[in-house]
């Protein structure tokens, strides 16, 4: 007979999802409810099952909007302009995962083309456990609570259809910039990537997972590469080398709350309100960095759709 510890077991194991983390309680009720649901609860056992899907579905949590933490924006574009762009002559691989419905996948797009960087000079992958989250993504339609941002006028403009029924939907040619997969942070083989923005799922974990999820994604990373984290992870002393001296942003504008320079003489990234530790791997002599947001300075009260 299949118990909800085996579950919970399966879960962790699978997904590298933490009870503790979410709430166990929580997840105990969701799981007693799902095996009264199904018909042979055994089949929840089983990876590939709808069963599993479903409760697999039920338990996550798909919370993001259209530029989540805008001043992460704004230092991944001048990091690959400023940076990265300037030293290689291959496109730029960016990875968003887990993606959710895809909203940060299309903002890392918006925001590279209102930075004038031409399409071809970037390619963007997105994966999530989420296959029902992934279909939503490639529909591309989405209501209020996916504008929660500071979403000037010209952003909807630019960017999204107006559709009858209130909803916006992003426009083809951004559609066209992601790639969207189903992909298991802590299970499948990761596309190699550029840049990886990481930044809401690493909570959920328990520290054995987090190590390991850190170590899959430095390894996914180019030698050069950038990691960007969320407000709230795992320390910067966690990952995958020796941690450095934190460096303090540079000036910004309090009363717009934007960063008031681009990249420094040195420096190879800056991101404003927060703080950024370097990485030196030993499998090269380059810095990979981690960015990680410390003080999110943009509302989060959803934005008036005009």
């Amino acid at each position: 007979m299949i118990t909800v510890d085996a579950l919970l077991t399966a879960i962790g194991e699978r997904c590298g999802l933490d009870a503790g983390q979410i709430g166990e309680r929580t997840l105990r009720k969701e799981i007693d409810r799902a095996i009264a649901a199904c018909p042979e609860p055994a089949t929840l056992l089983d990876p590939d099952s709808p069963a599993w899907l479903a409760l697999l579905h039920s338990l996550l949590i798909p919370e993001t909007w259209f530029f989540r933490n805008l001043e992460a924006f704004d230092a991944f574009v001048a990091w690959a302009r400023d940076v990265w762009l300037p030293a290689h002559s291959t496109p730029l691989r960016v990875l968003s995962l887990p993606c959710a419905t895809g909203e940060e996948a299309y903002s890392i797009g918006m925001a590279l083309l209102e930075a004038g960087i031409d399409p071809c000079r970037f390619q963007i992958q997105a994966g999530d456990i989420g296959a029902a989250f992934l279909e939503t993504a490639v529909q591309a339609i989405y209501g209020r609570s996916s504008f929660r941002s500071s979403f000037p006028a010209e952003r909807f403009h630019r960017f999204f259809e107006s559709l009858s029924d209130g909803r916006r939907r992003v426009i083809p040619e951004v559609r066209s910039l992601v790639r969207f997969e189903v992909l298991n942070l802590v299970a499948d083989e990761l596309p190699p990537a550029d840049a990886v923005f990481c930044r809401n799922v690493l909570i959920y974990f328990g520290e054995t997972w987090q190590r390991i999820a850190l170590q899959r994604l430095d390894a996914a990373l180019s030698a050069d590469g950038a990691l960007f984290l969320g407000p709230v992870g795992p320390p910067a002393e966690q990952p995958m080398a020796t941690s450095r001296p934190a460096v303090p942003s540079p000036p910004h504008d309090k009363s717009s709350g934007r960063q008031t320079g681009g990249l420094g003489a040195g420096s190879w990234a800056v991101l404003m309100m927060a703080w950024i530790w370097p990485i030196f791997r030993k499998k090269a002599s380059c810095p990979a960095w981690l960015f990680s947001v410390g003080v999110a300075i943009t509302s989060s009260a959803p934005a008036p759709i005009a």
